[in-house]
């Protein structure tokens, strides 16, 4: 929380404002960052609209190497993550999961139905963490040249998808409304889930 405060200090400071302490600091900030402008409206009364297009944090907050890094991390999985999800399904098309696909920037351009740049893109996404890798540097190869993407699924699960073991809870449902020896049933029934 005192870090929180500290960068918003830090970020008012910028513009010669004091630091953040009620709601009415936060708007004046974002007016003097031009995150937003103030407005009449039709009936003159004055509006909050946000500046089109918006600027990038960078372009309003002075950040360091390490926020600057974090925000184009931002960014990029904004952007490219939802290309990611199709090439990882190349992965598993009849339900079986394949360790390695034999690819190409052009033949995964087609499988998310844009541009080698943005396949190009999606996997140096995916290689940035430990599941998958590939047999050649993504970030200079040709578009038409083939390569292989692997997938280590246990490492694919324990990271991305954070696997849970199948294990059976039970699930507390109180009958009549106290916490009574009725816990643990429904109606004489036990209530039991999955997690």
């Amino acid at each position: 929380m005192r870090a929180a405060q500290a960068t918003s200090a830090h970020y008012a400071a910028l513009y010669g404002l004091p630091p953040l302490s009620t709601l009415n600091d936060m708007p004046a900030l974002t007016i003097a960052a031009r995150l937003v402008h103030e407005s009449p409206d039709a009936d003159g009364q004055m509006r909050l609209y946000p500046t089109f297009p918006l600027p990038g944090r960078h372009e309003v907050f002075s950040l360091d190497d390490e926020e600057l890094s974090a925000q184009q991390a931002l960014r990029r999985h904004h952007v490219y993550g939802g290309d990611s999800s199709p090439i990882i399904a190349l992965f598993e098309p009849t339900g079986l999961r394949h360790q390695e696909i034999t690819t190409s920037l052009d033949r995964l351009a087609g499988v998310i139905d844009g541009h080698a740049h943005d396949a190009r893109q999606a996997v140096l996404l995916l290689l940035e963490g430990q599941d998958f890798t590939a047999t050649m540097d993504i970030s200079e190869i040709p578009s038409h040249k083939v390569f292989q993407l692997r997938c280590d699924w246990d490492t694919f699960h324990e990271h991305r998808i954070r696997r849970r073991q199948h294990a059976r809870t039970g699930t507390t449902v109180l009958a009549d409304g106290h916490d009574s020896a009725s816990e643990g049933t429904c109606g004489g029934q036990a209530a039991e889930g999955t997690g």
